[in-house]
């Protein structure tokens, strides 16, 4: 197996983020040297399990597997996002508490702030629950739009515009949609629309999961097309 759920390491501007926590997540990071340490911010497209199944994890090793007590943490989130961490309180009690560092909740519609140097925006996207994308912008003309679940629609063509790079989802081949979800071809059209000069696609099922991936979706849109497998590193 070459791919597992969503959980995407990204650094950039002296700061290290997380986007998606899906199962295997906490794994991954390990296997990679990452420290549970240098990640500022969490940020999570939607409440989906494959998206967040390991956010309980990761605060766990956060609070009890560190040497000694890490920064604060940010964790965002779409609408409904704090009362869902709340209610992963509730279910883990102190098990995922913090006690002696700061964690803030933040939950997102369509916004744009600033963490420290790095510009982010995020705007809801199509999909059943609420689900929201990110933008990152690193100042210096870098961009990248992570789509998380989504139809193809407006609102991920809008976040992706003139993006470096498009994280795209791909779950589905063209000849079997499913609502909420991206098919190879849709994905390439929402890459071609957006001018942006990459493609990577990922949440690709295994139906979908084929070595003419990448051949497939640049019939429709001309850039670079990258297909993401575990471990795999991209340079922006």
């Amino acid at each position: 197996m070459e791919r597992g759920c969503a959980g995407y390491l990204l650094r950039l501007n002296g700061k290290t983020f997380l986007v998606d926590a899906g199962p295997g997540t906490l794994r991954a990071l390990a296997k990679n040297g990452t420290s549970l340490a240098d990640i500022t911010d969490i940020f999570i497209t939607h409440t989906h399990v494959d998206h967040c199944g390991d956010l309980p994890a990761l605060l766990f090793g956060m609070k009890y597997g560190l040497a000694a007590p890490r920064q604060e943490l940010t964790l965002h989130g779409p609408a409904g996002f704090i009362d869902f961490v709340g209610k992963l309180s509730d279910a883990y009690g102190d098990q995922i508490r913090p006690s002696n560092w700061p964690m803030h909740l933040r939950d997102h519609a369509t916004a744009e702030f600033m963490i420290d140097s790095v510009k982010v925006n995020t705007i809801p996207v199509e999909h059943p629950i609420a689900a929201i994308g990110y933008r990152f912008d690193n100042g210096n003309g870098k961009t990248l739009a992570c789509s998380g679940d989504t139809a193809p629609c407006s609102n991920i063509i809008k976040l992706a515009l003139n993006c470096e790079a498009l994280l795209m989802e791909c779950s589905r081949p063209d000849d079997s949609p499913i609502a909420g979800h991206a098919t190879t071809s849709e994905a390439a059209a929402v890459a071609k629309k957006a001018a942006v000069k990459t493609l990577i696609l990922t949440h690709i099922y295994p139906e979908n999961d084929t070595s003419d991936l990448e051949q497939r979706a640049a019939r429709f849109f001309d850039g670079i097309v990258i297909a993401a497998r575990d471990g795999m590193r991209i340079v922006i």
